[in-house]
């Protein structure tokens, strides 16, 4: 179950590093979470993920979908259901032992797209190396965290366990933006930075306009409908 402080106007949050924001304000109730995760292990839904190694997902909602699965886990759909702004998709991740995602960073998730992505670690070890920005952050369970996927991040599980966290990507509307700190000078030089990433992204893609237009549409329906770009 997700709880939000509702007597505060404005929710404190900690930004340890430009790209991640924990939302203070914003707590779930791990013990029915833990459950559902043990409860999802051994389905055949999970899809792996590039990029990385040990990296697969299980997508619970995309768009107008919802995993049958949610039926039987109401610790999962409950803590989607009572979150503070519109699901545009939501999933579990998982890195297994040994597991790693490259450093890089995408167009899905991020703030100047009108979308914020949020991880509430669900299972996870002090000896989980994720970065953001090149500092190294510890998401403990049950915490909300705020990544946005524009900036540069990676992750290493380097501990004997499967690391797993539900991860939505919400629509950047009032009620959210209320969560966060206020934007400074910094926020707005990334914006900037991150459209000329886009472009760039569309000019090496240029000699494949196949791959070009399926990026092109999928990046103007996130944009401007809210649609989910996850696979």
């Amino acid at each position: 179950m997700a709880t939000l402080e509702a007597h505060r106007a404005v929710s404190p949050a900690e930004r340890p590093t430009r790209g991640a924001i924990r939302l203070a304000a914003l707590s779930f109730d791990l013990a029915p979470l833990q459950a559902d995760v043990q409860r999802l292990e051994a389905t055949d839904r999970w899809q792996r993920l590039k990029d990385g190694e040990h990296w697969d997902q299980l997508v619970l909602v995309k768009d107008d979908f919802r995993e049958p699965l949610l039926g039987e886990c109401p610790g999962l759909a409950r803590a989607i259901a009572e979150l503070p702004s519109r699901v545009v998709d939501a999933c579990l991740k998982r890195l297994g032992p040994g597991g790693f995602v490259h450093e890089h960073r995408d167009l899905v998730g991020a703030a100047p797209m009108g979308v914020l992505r949020l991880h509430v670690p669900i299972v996870t070890h002090p000896d989980v190396e994720f970065y953001v920005s090149g500092k190294r952050l510890f998401l403990r369970s049950g915490e909300a965290w705020i990544l946005d996927t524009s900036y540069r991040h990676n992750v290493a599980n380097r501990s004997g366990i499967q690391r797993v966290h539900l991860v939505v990507d919400l629509e950047l509307d009032q009620t959210l933006r209320a969560l966060l700190p206020r934007r400074d000078g910094w926020d707005s030089l990334h914006a900037l930075e991150f459209w000329l990433f886009c472009a760039w992204k569309g000019l090496a893609h240029f000699s494949e306009p196949r791959h070009l237009k399926r990026i092109l549409r999928s990046f103007l329906n996130l944009r401007f409908k809210g649609r989910s770009m996850l696979p």
